[in-house]
């Protein structure tokens, strides 16, 4: 942490402890600790749970582990499909990297442009909310 040593276990149970409570933010931040541990399964759990409550940052994490075949099998159309829906709810990471993982396909001229286009929107959108760098440039 910034101010205190960093523990993860009473990040843990703090996150829990908000879970306990519906709180969907708690899902993801419970899931980021997993995914940096490299726990990707229960990352991915904890994603699939706030990606179902709308969570775009969750649906963002949950594509990239389809995307990569990390904590399950590799599911790229299942991917794509999250990544356009965390895009619909404005999410400015999911943008970029449905981009990427459009033009990485090369599925044909339209998917080339689409790529193109998103990935210029995500740079636009990061302007505009004055995002300048991020911990995690793959992902944001």
């Amino acid at each position: 942490g910034l101010v205190y040593p960093r523990d993860i276990d009473k990040a843990k149970e703090w996150y829990g402890a908000a879970i306990h409570r519906d709180s969907v933010p708690g899902l993801h931040g419970l899931g980021m600790l997993y995914y940096q541990e490299k726990e990707y399964q229960r990352a991915r759990e904890l994603f699939d749970r706030g990606a179902k409550a709308g969570f775009s940052p969750s649906m963002n994490y949950l594509a990239h582990l389809y995307y990569t075949g990390r904590g399950g099998p590799v599911d790229r159309p299942k991917a794509m499909a999250i990544w356009e829906r965390a895009c619909r709810l404005g999410n400015v990471w999911a943008k970029r990297n449905l981009g990427r993982a459009l033009a990485a396909d090369r599925a044909g001229v339209l998917a080339r442009i689409r790529s193109r286009w998103l990935q210029i929107e995500s740079e636009i959108d990061k302007r505009l909310l004055g995002i300048i760098n991020t911990h995690d440039d793959r992902l944001g």
